[in-house]
């Protein structure tokens, strides 16, 4: 949503609300989703 990406972990979940990618500046989540929306698809586990 443009609220975050809600991630699962363990029996609760977080919302990250600013990203930051190696080597790149935090961004908000709607602007790094917009520009690399092949990262984040359903079932991604994140740092793979």
């Amino acid at each position: 949503s443009k609220d975050g990406l809600i991630v699962a972990c363990g029996q609760n979940a977080l919302r990250l609300t600013r990203l930051q990618l190696p080597g790149g500046k935090p961004l908000n989540f709607t602007d790094l989703f917009n520009s690399r929306r092949e990262k984040f698809a359903i079932g991604t586990v994140l740092g793979q």
